[in-house]
């Protein structure tokens, strides 16, 4: 059978290596560090597809999106001007974006994903969430058995997020302003330290159900940078380009995965940093 070119892009094929994996550049808002989209050249540079992994720009934040939706083309452009491939996975503010829900690299030794799946309410800290929860569970409850593969789990996330999806957002900037808006009410802090703890565990459990060759599992989503091992298997987050976390990157090439913090260059670009490399072709 044919596969579509959503499945040709879910299994890798068609990815012209290296990849390069980013994710939560937030394009549009109004606290993002990308400012403007050429900031983004160096992280094109020397790589055959650049994958990024959800929240790209603000597609549902109606305050954002147009800007965001301009800065995305802006991106296309660039991208399409130095032959790099540009895959959009769809995340919880952009889950209308054109690329699968999930890409595998290495022969699928690598799984990547946005990482609204990994909980039931998508995104546990939502302010939206105690008002809504009644229809983030009716969401689950009309998906019945769909939500048992990894396909509808997805799709399941995506309507979760267009439910949580908030009337306005956040007013500020600063990295103080952010930090007081997760901070309060504290209930909300305490959701988002819990996911923070088991996001981890959560993504290698995913993994195992659904795709048990995967030694590698790369989301963002929840805007902690770092390299976890559960499992038997190693846990990426590429944290966000918002303040006050930090933006990684993860290079796939010829079986072997490296991550990168990613710096703010002497003219306000992104480059991507020293190398670590976490996983190689035949290691566990």
């Amino acid at each position: 059978m044919t596969q579509s070119v959503a499945e040709k892009l879910k299994n890798g094929v068609g990815l012209r290596e290296p990849v390069r994996v980013v994710s939560d550049l937030h394009l549009g808002h109004r606290a993002t560090r990308v400012e403007e989209v050429g900031q983004l050249v160096p992280l094109l540079d020397g790589v055959g597809t650049l994958v990024c992994a959800g929240d790209t720009w603000e597609e549902i934040a109606g305050e954002f999106a147009g800007r965001g939706a301009a800065m995305l083309e802006e991106l296309r452009g660039l991208a399409a001007e130095r032959g790099v491939r540009l895959v959009l996975l769809p995340g919880n503010h952009d889950p209308g974006a054109p690329g699968p829900g999930f890409v595998e690299l290495a022969g699928g030794a690598v799984f990547v994903t946005h990482g609204h799946m990994l909980f039931r309410d998508g995104a546990p800290w939502s302010r939206m969430l105690p008002e809504r929860r009644t229809e983030v569970e009716r969401v689950w409850r009309e998906a019945g058995g769909e939500a048992e593969s990894l396909d509808g789990r997805l799709r399941v996330a995506n309507d979760v997020a267009r439910v949580l999806v908030a009337p306005d957002d956040l007013k500020g900037r600063s990295a103080i302003s952010r930090i007081w808006d997760a901070a309060v009410p504290p209930a909300r802090a305490w959701r988002m330290l819990q996911a923070w703890r088991r996001f981890p565990g959560e993504a290698a459990r995913m993994a195992a159900c659904f795709r048990p060759e995967a030694r590698v599992v790369v989301v963002g989503h929840f805007h902690r940078a770092g390299v976890w091992r559960r499992g038997g298997r190693r846990v990426v987050n590429t944290g966000s380009f918002m303040p006050p976390g930090a933006a990684w990157c993860v290079d796939v090439e010829a079986g072997r995965v490296a991550v990168r913090k990613i710096r703010r260059g002497a003219v306000g670009c992104f480059e991507p940093g020293r190398v670590r490399t976490i996983h190689s072709e035949g290691s566990e």
